[in-house]
């Protein structure tokens, strides 16, 4: 059965206008001046002129002036980057990796209302309705949606809105109101679009030995959750606003709740337009309405806040220490450092226990120097690991001592030792002085983000961020 359909945004994201990149023009004299657009229209009265862009391409050559040489466009070709290897498919074969679909919209199925999760909403929502002065178009669509209503079930369909267009997969939500009967399609997401995390029960904690535990401290209390509800209650905004016969009504209806960005932007370019002259004026109080809570209403439920502050044990966080970081250490009750008696002054650290034995020196180590020495014998270990490796053979083992030494680094706050380090360690990487081409373990690091420590990490950095997507170039 066919049914001819007519499709609409539902719901579809605004955005702002977009601004045109120009140059101001040095010479102002004269009257009306033209200029002309990357299209090659005249621009009458304006001040500036657009701006034309050129790309470039250039493939190292020793023998070119620069160590550089220009290329044609024409001679370049697109590759899939697959592990090391780039995978080469000329245009000719281009269509070997496009699905070949025609223009459709199909049902494949139904399911049932109470079996479909709200988080599965990949994006716009569209509606489907009958083809206008379609009777029996008419008549068949509002069979399907009487249908899916009455069974409290929804269709999924596959859709294909151009010919040569990616299929997608949409559920089909019937909806009925005097007028109009049509169905609101959402895209549905593939297996690769869901993210499947897991996170520990929030009303119990389960122990090591797999006893279920419902009294903790990681778990809220009765009193807690108690002042939770009161304090969520209080905060109500579904009956907060007045209607215009100041009867109770929602605070933020739909109809009345406006992009701050996109009128924001408008505003701007609306008063410089007719008042080039004038200072953009202050946001709009109606765009900074819903900004925070309103101020009356935060005020009203104080009481309930204090309650859950009180109840939630919160406390004000000290400022952070700016001197090094020491991990904490248990000491007996003797007194006695069992390790200072029974372990070596200057312990050498083991390949073959490499791990244990830098955690253990890096817990006790009392100043600079012995922290230096100890990166310095795990920077040598993660070498010769990947100088003997044969083939990939010992990377896993390479790459967590690196990532070990990086995190203890960074909690010593000392990552000028690291940066240093992995600097030097790039450059033997890729200059193969590591035992040959080792640029399949530089990918190794690159993915893994194991690259400088910039100063979101570590606040005693000097490196930005900046310096740390150029490091992860491959140079």
């Amino acid at each position: 059965m066919n049914i001819h359909v007519e499709r609409y945004f539902k719901t579809h994201q605004a955005k702002p206008l977009g601004a045109t990149t120009v140059v101001v023009k040095a010479d102002h004299a004269g009257g009306s001046q033209s200029t002309q657009t990357l299209e090659g229209e005249e621009m009458e009265g304006v001040e500036f002129s657009a701006v034309k862009q050129a790309r470039s391409y250039k493939v190292n050559d020793p023998e070119a002036p620069g160590g550089k040489r220009d290329v044609e466009f024409e001679s370049l070709a697109k590759g899939f980057e697959y592990g090391r290897t780039a995978v080469h498919i000329s245009e000719s074969e281009h269509n070997i990796t496009k699905l070949e679909t025609t223009k459709s919209f199909s049902i494949v199925g139904f399911i049932p209302r109470d079996k479909y999760e709200p988080f599965l909403n990949m994006g716009d929502v569209c509606i489907t309705q009958a083809r206008k002065l379609d009777t029996s178009s008419e008549l068949a669509l509002s069979s399907l949606v009487w249908a899916l209503a009455e069974l409290e079930s929804y269709a999924v369909a596959r859709i294909v809105t151009k010919d040569g267009k990616d299929p997608l997969l949409v559920l089909l939500i019937p909806h009925m109101e005097p007028g109009l009967e049509c169905l609101y399609d959402i895209p549905l997401p593939f297996a690769e679009d869901v993210r499947s995390y897991q996170f520990p029960p929030l009303d119990r904690v389960v122990t090591v030995s797999g006893q279920t535990v419902t009294k903790h401290r990681l778990l809220p209390s009765d009193e807690l959750t108690e002042a939770m509800s009161d304090y969520v209650d209080a905060m109500d905004l579904s009956s907060y606003g007045i209607d215009d016969e100041g009867n109770p009504a929602e605070y933020v209806p739909i109809e009345d709740t406006f992009n701050p960005t996109i009128h924001r932007i408008n505003n701007a370019i609306k008063t410089r337009a007719v008042h080039p002259e004038n200072p953009i004026p202050d946001t709009p109080p109606i765009l900074l309405r819903f900004s925070g809570p309103p101020k009356d209403l935060t005020e009203k439920v104080q009481a309930n806040i204090d309650t859950l502050v009180e109840a939630a044990e919160v406390k004000k966080v000290p400022p952070k220490a700016k001197g090094k970081r020491r991990k904490e250490t248990v000491k007996p009750i003797s007194g006695l450092d069992v390790d200072a008696l029974l372990g070596d002054k200057k312990e050498k650290i083991s390949p073959d226990n490499a791990i244990p034995e830098f955690k253990r020196v890096m817990a006790s180590v009392e100043d600079l120097p012995e922290i230096e020495e100890a990166a310095k014998q795990m920077g040598s270990i993660i070498k010769s690991l990947v100088t003997e490796s044969f083939g990939d053979s010992k990377y896993s083992q390479a790459m967590e001592c690196l990532g070990v030494m990086r995190e203890e680094l960074t909690n010593m706050e000392e990552p000028g030792l690291y940066n240093t380090f992995v600097q030097d360690f790039k450059k033997k990487l890729l200059s193969g002085a590591l035992g040959g081409d080792r640029r399949d373990f530089w990918l190794k690091v690159r993915v893994s983000r194991l690259g400088l420590i910039d100063q979101e990490q570590s606040e005693v950095s000097k490196v930005t961020a900046y310096e740390v997507d150029d490091f992860y170039k491959s140079r």
